[in-house]
């Protein structure tokens, strides 16, 4: 069994938190569904459409946090061109919010809403897989060879991809892990033991997989994706390792050899 590696580097990135509303908070680091969008960009895939091969769905993936970022608050205006919205269940006409004498009935609204930007972000990420794509992934990063530029949440924060290597891979159950681990693959004296310890910071709801919906239309077929399946995420403090016992570990032979847990 086989890893790529790579290093994804940005001097911005967003991973936005589901929850978020109003003020659209990030993940530290980037979503397993994440990845695999970056990969099927990286190999051609149709927006959306890819989450129908099953191929990428049974993508194992790794990342590890690099380096220490902080965040940016930056405020953008979005137009609003809906002149019915539903709140609490209820048909509120946005008309009511346009100041008299604005031309904002003929060309929309704006609303503003504040994004968290990560900044100077680093990660290392692991791809494993049976399928064909494993190989044409890695020819393409050797090589960078991306059929659409890689970026980091929104399509103006572009990235750069370092290729590390392709290493073995070796099964293990306990070791020192310094990617982020998924709170499934823990093994139940590992539960106790992470409840205890430090070094460490716990996401819940984040996503992992999606399904999709086709949209029909009289012009195009639409792909839509819908969240499916969502994680318990434990992300080591950057520098720091976690021992563990886990039910997916495995070991990475590189000249420093890496435990790391697939997502």
């Amino acid at each position: 069994m086989e890893v790529l590696v790579f290093d994804l580097l940005a001097k911005y990135a967003y991973f936005k938190v589901p929850e978020g509303t109003r003020s659209n908070f990030s993940f530290p680091f980037p979503p397993r569904t994440t990845i695999i969008g970056l990969i099927a960009a990286i190999m051609g895939e149709t927006r959306n459409k890819y989450w129908l091969d099953e191929r990428y769905h049974e993508l194992q993936i790794a990342v590890e946090i690099l380096n220490k970022s902080s965040t940016y608050g930056i405020k953008m205006n979005y137009w609003r061109t809906k002149s019915v919205s539903t709140i609490g269940g209820r048909e509120i006409d946005m008309k009511i919010m346009i100041a008299s004498g604005s031309d904002a009935n003929d060309r929309g609204y704006t609303t503003q809403v504040k994004f968290d930007y990560l900044t100077d972000v680093a990660f290392r990420v692991y791809i494993s897989s049976s399928s064909d794509i494993f190989s044409e992934l890695t020819q393409r990063i050797m090589n960078n060879k991306y059929y659409y530029p890689p970026y980091l949440g929104h399509a103006n924060l572009l990235a750069e991809i370092e290729y590390v290597g392709v290493f073995k891979l070796n099964s293990i159950d306990k070791g020192e892990f310094s990617t982020i681990i998924p709170s499934s693959s823990l093994q139940k004296d590992a539960q106790q033991l992470v409840l205890g310890y430090g070094g460490y910071t716990v996401y819940n709801g984040v996503p992992m997989d999606y399904k999709i919906e086709i949209l029909k239309t009289d012009i195009m077929d639409d792909y839509i994706s819908i969240p499916n399946r969502y994680e318990t995420i434990i992300v080591p403090e950057v520098g720091k390792k976690i021992n563990l016992t886990l039910n997916n570990g495995y070991e990475v032979l590189m000249d420093e050899p890496k435990h790391i847990s697939f997502l």
